[in-house]
């Protein structure tokens, strides 16, 4: 029974921690003695032992053992390598943000300045000859490929055609009407064959009884005097019961005209074909007469034919106001009153000139343009008297680029 006592008690002991288990004393019992080889000093660790315990890592190698105890690693030090590690971060974490809120704040006062603007001084009206604006000017010779050719007329004596409608018509009898101002700075012949309320591009493509008023459009004009065709306009007095006086003049100084001593050929149409919304051009024809562009084209190419020996001068319209139905005056620009912007226009009479080789004056961005618009219109479309000033100036400029007329301004 003691026995029995005695192996449950070493048993119990044997379980517990090595630590906790104290040596066994010199007084033992005889039978204690054969219980030595159970118990192992746990300070004496045994060589098998002490090859399971080595390393299986260089990390933890390097760790410092006692003898009889497991190698672990420094946790207080990984600790504090983890807690540096995250605070690291943290600071980056706010540099970022910061610089962030930075660049924000930045923009949101770029945006501000340029949302309230810079105040500048206004426009001075008079200053617009002067004005630096991007006209679109192509001014080239009679022959093109050749920009030191001279006209074949030697004479002093310059002799220009005009055709076109308003800006040409209006003061026709008057000293300050623009072919009178041009006259005056030539000394030259003029031949003022303008109508008035005419357009470039015709709103049929051939004679059409309900519309008469096409015989007298650019195009039909043209085929008048190079290719004799009087038919149209015969159709056009026969529907309306007579001809505009305008086009009564036309025809008979067309007529009388020696085309050998003719210079220069002047067309010049204003805003009225965008007033009417008239399609400024066609990518599929561009000699449709039925747009701005197309019908240009078509009278140029008539004009060569006959008379090769001519130079031609094209005058874009100047800035004009589209009128709405309650008579306010609203910028040629908007595109929600007219499809067609009159800009547009301007653009295609270039490029038409310019296939063409004739030469191109830009009136809209160049002489009369929107900002100075108010001084020199007399209303949403005509030219006042001032305006007409700008305009002969231009004209003459083109005229005599690429000649050597002693106009008498230049004349000792």
């Amino acid at each position: 029974m003691n026995d029995q006592k005695k192996d449950s008690s070493l048993k119990y002991n044997n379980e517990k921690d090595p630590q906790d288990v104290s040596a066994p004393s010199d007084t033992s019992s005889d039978d204690d003695s054969g219980l030595e080889d159970i118990f192992i000093d746990p300070y004496v660790p045994e060589e098998n032992d002490s090859k399971k315990s080595e390393p299986k890592s260089e990390r933890t190698s390097s760790v410092k053992k006692t003898p009889g105890i497991s190698a672990k690693p420094n946790s207080v030090s990984h600790k504090k390598k983890r807690r540096k590690k995250k605070f690291a971060m943290s600071r980056l974490n706010i540099i970022l943000l910061g610089l962030i809120l930075l660049i924000l704040v930045i923009s949101v006062v770029k945006l501000l300045i340029w949302n309230v603007g810079k105040k500048v001084d206004p426009l001075d009206p008079s200053a617009a000859s002067a004005f630096n604006t991007e006209s679109m000017d192509s001014i080239v010779p009679l022959n093109s490929t050749d920009p030191n050719s001279k006209r074949s007329n030697k004479d002093d004596q310059c002799n220009v055609l005009f055709l076109g409608n308003n800006p040409l018509s209006d003061g026709r009898n008057s000293s300050d009407g623009l072919v009178s101002l041009i006259k005056s700075k030539t000394g030259g012949t003029v031949y003022n064959c303008s109508i008035s309320e005419s357009f470039m591009a015709n709103k049929n493509k051939t004679y059409s009884h309900s519309y008469p008023t096409d015989a007298y459009s650019f195009y039909d004009i043209c085929t008048f005097f190079t290719v004799g065709n009087t038919e149209t306009l015969s159709w056009a007095k026969d529907d309306l019961k007579t001809l505009p006086s305008d086009v009564q003049n036309a025809m008979t100084t067309l007529k009388s005209i020696d085309y050998s001593k003719l210079d220069a050929i002047c067309i010049y149409y204003d805003a009225s074909d965008y007033l009417q919304q008239r399609v400024p051009y066609s990518d599929k024809d561009t000699s449709d007469v039925t747009t701005y562009a197309g019908a240009l084209e078509s009278g140029v190419k008539l004009i060569q034919k006959a008379y090769p020996n001519v130079r031609i001068i094209v005058m874009s319209p100047t800035y004009a106001y589209y009128v709405d139905k309650n008579g306010k005056y609203i910028s040629s620009f908007n595109t929600s009153v007219a499809s067609y912007p009159l800009y547009i226009y301007t653009i295609h009479e270039q490029d038409a000139s310019y296939r063409n080789n004739v030469s191109f004056v830009d009136n809209f961005y160049g002489t009369i343009y929107e900002e100075v618009a108010k001084k020199y219109l007399s209303d949403s479309l005509h030219v006042n008297a001032d305006g007409r000033k700008l305009l002969a100036n231009r004209f003459v400029y083109a005229l005599n680029r690429f000649n050597d007329y002693k106009f008498p301004s230049s004349r000792n």
